[in-house]
């Protein structure tokens, strides 16, 4: 070291300098230690690959968003065979799953669910009443028709987003931001950001 270097050195202000400089070098060293020691060995599942156990594999599992639950659907029965839930509160709507043919477990079910219809839906007839559609009904042998119906005498209780109810062959999910999605053996629909998908 030159002289003039053991001078700077030699200051108080050279030595916290030099301080400084070997405490920074420190903390690199044991952070860029730490990266390394921490990293997990990199495979591509071969046991051959420098990195990967023997006899290992790599899974990658893909998980939905939110997961899905099925609740008790006799908590939302009614009556017997016939089944009612909410899924949007303001304005109410609801549906309903009732027997058509049979009882018991074996029942053939229809379903009917209130939804919005764009403005120009044309009316329908559905017995003494007749005008704009406001639900879905399906009624086995036949697929996804407009409707007219009514709600019952009182609020049905509320099916929770991600929240699924399984009747026979009838199931039904209730969607985020007050959609619903329905699936019959002759048909479903999907109620989502104010539109209606029929399948």
């Amino acid at each position: 070291m030159a002289d003039d270097e053991l001078e700077l050195v030699s200051t108080p202000l050279g030595r916290l300098w030099l301080w400084l400089a070997v405490g920074a070098a420190l903390i690199l060293l044991v952070g860029l230690i730490t990266v390394i020691a921490t990293r997990e060995p990199e495979s591509d599942g071969n046991p051959s690959t420098p990195g990967a156990a023997a006899g290992t594999t790599t899974t990658t599992v893909s998980m939905p968003a939110f997961a899905e639950i099925d609740v008790v659907a006799d908590d939302y029965q009614e009556s017997p065979g016939y089944y009612r839930f909410s899924y949007m509160q303001t304005p109410l709507r609801e549906c309903a799953i009732f027997p058509v043919r049979g009882s018991g477990d074996d029942a053939e079910r229809g379903l009917a669910c209130n939804v919005e219809f764009p403005s120009n839906t044309g009316p329908v007839t559905e017995g003494p009443f007749q005008g704009p559609p406001n639900q879905v009904l399906i009624v086995p042998p036949d697929g996804p028709k407009n409707s007219i119906g009514e709600g019952g005498p009182e609020a049905a209780p509320a099916l929770p987003e991600h929240h699924r109810i399984t009747v026979g062959s009838v199931t039904c999910l209730a969607l985020p931001d007050d959609g619903v999605d329905c699936q019959t053996p002759t048909g479903g629909f999907r109620f989502e950001d104010g539109l209606l998908h029929k399948r």
